[in-house]
């Protein structure tokens, strides 16, 4: 499950991003909660 998370936001980010840095912020909270 992490890792098509980080897979998922690195896409993102290198295609523009839809993401603002708040939401990346949020998933990038998420995903140390599931370590």
């Amino acid at each position: 499950l992490l890792a098509p998370l980080v897979l998922h936001s690195g896409a993102a980010h290198r295609d523009g991003g839809d993401f603002t840095p708040e939401v990346e912020a949020v998933l990038r909270d998420a995903a140390a909660l599931t370590l």
